[in-house]
């Protein structure tokens, strides 16, 4: 058997499929397999998690009758070509296959590779994927990504909701949460729905396999199965991931907790500033407190070093608050250039919320929800 790809679109579509490996499960697989026109190569990475599914055009294929169309390669071995191979450039990359050998012998720029073989297929069981809705590529893999961030990552909370994403598909909205039970998100996408209302749970560590760059304009569909979620992209690649069979945190009444008793606008790069300086002159600690005082606010450490800036606005009187530094940073790539801070009059678990303001505009953005408890 011998065929010839583009390495350029070799190297689009495999990449984004490789990363549906894992080394570690002995269930990875990945599998080539031409369709039976045999002007497609299919390229299936696959774990007990993960499902990635792509394909190139072939031409100049030379076949003898009966010879094998499927194939298990090394998972590892091709990921190691890829970063090889040209990957900017349409040249042709020749994969050849005797009928004894145990390599695909793969020609590119004159030079030869060997792609080792697997004697043994597993069943590559493809569920039936329902689609959700079209919408755009990198405004959702970015909040999908930024949301994450505020998920525990704490070993102790694995199998626990606050390790997953919260995705709820509503009439009108998609809604992402995320929250590590201390800082919680919440960002809401207008769409328009085409499958039935429900909410989604994804590990964070399945997350972060769905999260890549995409072309300017391109979007994607949201697609689910029974056991995973993702999307296709414009070339036609899948891309799905484990779901989470947890229920979801009902969240709503901590959104409730907020209060705009007492708030204060701050430019968000003095308070991001501030809280990387004091956090490089006091690395050990996580506490920081803020005292506003007049128009002035004050970022203290443990080491009572001091960073000062001032508010552009407010109604809070002289308070004082205590966050932790690590909560705070897990928010800041999620705020905008202007934010608001709020929070109750009550001294007892109180959550400030940091809200965002429109781009170009003197209105709260109602679609981004953030909130951090304070350490009393």
């Amino acid at each position: 058997m011998k065929f010839k790809v583009s390495a350029e679109e070799l190297a689009t579509v495999a990449k984004v499929c490789v990363k549906g490996l894992n080394a570690k499960d002995p269930h990875s697989q990945t599998l080539l397999k031409l369709t039976d026109e045999k002007d497609k190569l299919y390229i299936y990475c696959t774990t007990q998690k993960t499902f990635f599914k792509g394909y190139v055009p072939v031409y100049d294929v030379t076949d003898d009758e009966g010879q094998a169309t499927e194939w298990s390669v090394d998972g590892n071995q091709l990921k190691t070509i890829l970063s090889i191979i040209p990957s900017t450039v349409s040249v042709p990359v020749e994969f050849n296959m005797s009928t004894s050998a145990r390599n695909f012998v793969i020609k590119v720029s004159g030079n030869t590779i060997k792609l080792p073989v697997f004697d043994t297929i597993s069943p590559n069981n493809e569920e039936k994927q329902k689609k959700i809705t079209v919408i755009s590529a990198n405004d959702f893999i970015s909040k999908l990504s930024g949301i994450s961030r505020l998920v525990s990552s704490d070993v102790s909370d694995e199998g626990q909701p606050t390790s997953c994403v919260h995705i709820s598909f509503t009439k009108d909205k998609i809604k992402l949460m995320g929250t590590d039970g201390y800082t919680i998100g919440e960002i809401q996408i207008p769409y328009t729905l085409e499958s039935d209302e429900q909410t989604i749970l994804v590990p964070v560590d399945q997350v972060s396999l769905l999260s890549r760059t995409f072309g300017g304009g391109e979007d994607i569909s949201l697609i689910f199965t029974d056991t995973k979620f993702g999307y296709t992209d414009e070339k036609g690649i899948v891309s799905l991931v484990s779901k989470s069979s947890l229920s979801p945190i009902p969240y709503e009444p901590v959104k409730a907790r907020v209060s705009d008793d007492r708030t204060i606008t701050i430019d968000s790069e003095d308070l991001k500033r501030s809280i990387s300086a004091l956090g490089k002159l006091a690395p050990i600690s996580d506490s920081i407190t803020m005292t506003v005082d007049g128009d002035e606010i004050s970022l203290v450490n443990i080491n009572e070093d001091v960073m000062k800036f001032d508010r552009i606005s407010g109604t809070s009187p002289e308070d004082e608050i205590t966050f932790s530094r690590n909560r705070l940073n897990t928010i800041e790539n999620l705020l905008s250039p202007t934010v608001r801070l709020s929070w109750s009059d009550e001294t007892a678990g109180r959550i400030v919320q940091f809200s965002n303001y429109i781009e170009d505009e003197d209105e709260l953005d109602p679609d981004v929800f953030l909130g951090v408890l304070i350490n009393d």
